[in-house]
Formats: C-alpha cells, sequence, structure tokens
C-alpha cells in the first residue's frame, strides 16, 4: 500500500477501529491494531520501532495500557508512523487499496471476491 493513496492518518485510525471492533468487540481502537501489527512485524513492545511508534500514546495510569488518542489530534509526525503502520495491517490497507486506489483493482485477477472482502469490512 502506498502512502500517497492515504487520505489522513485519522481516516486510516478510524478505518482500524472500525474493522477491528467488529472483530474484537467495542473496546478495541486503532492503537491496539497498531500494537498488534507492530507485534506480528517483528517490533514487539520493547523494541526500538516499537517504542518510536508507540510513544505517541500516553500510558493511561488506571489501566496501564496506552491511550488512543483522536488521531486528528497527533503531531505530524506521530500522524505519519500512524498512517504508515495501520495501513501494512492486511485488513486496514486492503480496505484503502480496495476503496480508495482503484487502478489496484483493475491490475488483479479475482478481484470480485477481493472487493466483497474489502467493502464488508469497510462498512
Amino acid at each position: 500500500m502506498e502512502q500517497g493513496n492515504v487520505e489522513s492518518a485519522e481516516d486510516v485510525a478510524n478505518r482500524a477501529t472500525k474493522i477491528y471492533q467488529k472483530l474484537r468487540g467495542p473496546g478495541y481502537t486503532y492503537v491496539d491494531v497498531l500494537d498488534n501489527t507492530l507485534t506480528v512485524a517483528g517490533f514487539p513492545s520493547g523494541t526500538e520501532v516499537y517504542e518510536n511508534v508507540m510513544r505517541c500514546f500516553p500510558i493511561d495510569p488506571t489501566t496501564k495500557k496506552r491511550r488512543a488518542l483522536d488521531a486528528g489530534d497527533l503531531t505530524w509526525a506521530c500522524a505519519d508512523m500512524v498512517s504508515l503502520w495501520l495501513t501494512r495491517n492486511h485488513l486496514v490497507g486492503l480496505t484503502v487499496a480496495m476503496n480508495d486506489n482503484p487502478s489496484f483493482l483493475a491490475e488483479k485477477q479475482n478481484r470480485s471476491s477481493i472487493l466483497v472482502l474489502a467493502k464488508y469490512f469497510n462498512n
């Protein structure tokens, strides 16, 4: 997924939240998606890459978890990292590719099944 097709970090964060709340429940946030995406990519908690991305989110003293901020309130550097890593997530990146980059479909065979999946997760 190319960053040029990403509208904004806020858009991608909202997509991630919408997709994963359907799968994981209403308490799942885009920060949880970031955490999982970084971990699956080989950058778990404690690694420099993980800590560099997650420093954008304060730790809630009550829950000891990173607190999701409104993505529109992130600094430009944090917004760039959020959109970069969220589009690397397979479901989030797929919806961006399929819905915001129509030429992606023109290049692929068997696109109807992919389109159905992307539209399902983007609703």
